[in-house]
């Protein structure tokens, strides 16, 4: 991870938990995102890792697969 996204796991705590904690900027891996999941975060927005791919859509798929996975939800 680089640091700022190390940086966005410390401020989750500033949160409240009535509210959905979104992570932004920078996502590019599945290991980002479970990091993020893992602090805290409920959602996370990607962008360039899907606009520069030349199938954003399986990029994405591969992505949340990649993750749920790696979380242990799915096989």
């Amino acid at each position: 991870l680089g640091r700022g996204l190390l940086d966005a796991g410390g401020h989750i705590d500033r949160i409240p938990g009535t509210c959905v904690a979104v992570a932004e900027s920078g996502l590019r891996t599945a290991d980002d995102i479970v990091s993020l999941s893992r602090a805290g975060y409920h959602a996370f927005l990607v962008g360039e890792r899907l606009v520069t791919d030349p199938d954003p859509g399986a990029a994405l798929a591969g992505l949340i697969h990649e993750a749920t996975q790696r979380m242990g939800q799915i096989p």
